[in-house]
């Protein structure tokens, strides 16, 4: 599969921009070629951002860096771009089809449906949302970065064409 081809634009979901930022020798390398071919447009779902908050507040999530002061730049570095949730966005998830119950999932699945987002993850149910799917072949990241014995499959990441 030539990855040139396949991805234009994404979105790294949780894990998935928390593995590659932090560097992670365990991350998959698939993922890593998508994110780093500058032909491809990055986003990362604010919903990323708040479930990572939420989870390193509670203390399931640490990180090798500080989420309000460090992100931003982070990023910027990796030239990635923050994706809203829109209103419309925020609306169509009572209408998904209860396949899947995470809430920060199902607003990606969202916006990976209306944005015609390719998605890369781990977790085949994405699939299951008639959503284009990369597999991210490593199963789990490192314990060093992610101290949650929880479901593994919780990242996504997005890929669509990068505008010219």
């Amino acid at each position: 599969m030539s990855l040139k081809n396949t991805c234009r634009e994404g979105a790294p979901g949780t894990n998935g921009w928390i593995g590659f930022l932090a560097g992670d020798s365990k991350f998959s390398s698939t993922a890593k070629k998508v994110l780093l071919n500058s032909e491809n447009r990055v986003y990362v779902s604010i919903a990323s951002v708040w479930e990572a908050a939420i989870k390193v507040g509670i203390g399931k999530l640490r990180l090798p860096y500080d989420l309000e002061q460090e992100l931003s730049a982070l990023f910027e570095q990796s030239d990635f771009d923050i994706l809203p949730i829109s209103l419309p966005q925020a609306d169509s998830v009572k209408d998904l089809v209860p396949i899947h119950g995470d809430p920060f999932d199902r607003i990606q699945i969202i916006q990976a449906q209306q944005l015609s987002l390719t998605v890369i993850s781990r977790d085949q149910v994405f699939e299951r949302y008639g959503l284009k799917r990369i597999w991210c072949e490593n199963r789990t990241l490192s314990r060093s970065t992610l101290r949650s014995g929880q479901d593994e499959g919780w990242a996504i990441t997005f890929v669509t064409p990068h505008p010219k």
